[in-house]
C-alpha cells in the first residue's frame, strides 16, 4: 500500500472558496483516506461560522463554479443517468425553508462535509473512508474544496491517502 500526504490551510476565509487538486500522472486504486478538517479563529471576533469541505476525483481538468464561493462543478466520471435516481423528494408540513444541495454526480466523489460553529470556538471532524475500491486513470485530477461564510477562520485539512498502483490486464 502507498500513501500520499495531503494537507493545506487557507488563512481569513470568509465569503469565499478555493480549491486545490493533484493531476494522477499513473492509475491508481485508491483504498482509503484519513482527513482531519479544522476551523479555528485566530483574530478576535465572535459570531457564527461554516465551512464546506469537499474531496473528489474529477475526470480530466476540474472546473469551479464563477461565483465567490468556487464550488467544484465536474467533470465527474460516470455522471449518473436520470433513471438511476428521480426526482428529490422533499417532505416538509412545518414549511420550513429548506435548501437542497448540488444535483446528484456520479463516482468520484469521496467526501462532502460541513463543519459549523460561534466564534471563538474552533471545531473539527475527522474523516475515515476504508474499503475503497476506485480506480482512477491517469491524467485525472484529485481535488480538494474548502469554502466558508461568517467569521473570518482559519481552515485546514491534513491527511492520508491510501492507493495501489492499478495493474493491467
Amino acid at each position: 500500500m502507498l500513501t500520499k500526504r495531503i494537507g493545506w490551510e487557507i488563512t481569513n476565509l470568509a465569503n469565499g472558496g478555493v480549491n486545490i487538486w493533484w493531476i494522477v500522472a499513473s492509475p491508481i486504486v485508491v483504498r482509503g483516506l484519513q482527513l482531519s478538517i479544522s476551523l479555528g479563529f485566530p483574530s478576535a471576533g465572535s459570531g457564527f461560522s461554516e465551512a464546506l469541505a469537499v474531496g473528489y476525483f474529477s475526470k480530466g481538468w476540474p472546473t469551479f463554479s464563477p461565483d465567490a464561493m468556487q464550488h467544484v462543478r465536474g467533470p465527474y466520471f460516470d455522471d449518473l443517468d436520470t433513471n438511476t435516481f428521480i426526482d428529490l423528494t422533499v417532505d416538509n408540513p412545518g414549511n420550513f425553508s429548506v435548501l437542497t444541495g448540488p444535483p446528484l454526480r456520479g463516482n468520484g466523489t469521496l467526501f462532502a462535509s460541513i463543519l459549523k460553529t460561534c466564534a471563538p470556538q474552533g471545531v473539527s471532524q475527522e474523516i475515515d473512508l476504508t474499503g475503497l475500491d476506485m480506480t482512477i486513470g491517469n491524467n485525472n485530477c484529485f481535488v480538494l474544496h474548502m469554502d466558508g461564510v461568517g467569521v473570518p477562520m482559519d481552515a485546514e485539512m491534513q491527511g492520508v491517502l491510501f492507493y495501489e498502483y492499478a495493474v493491467k490486464g
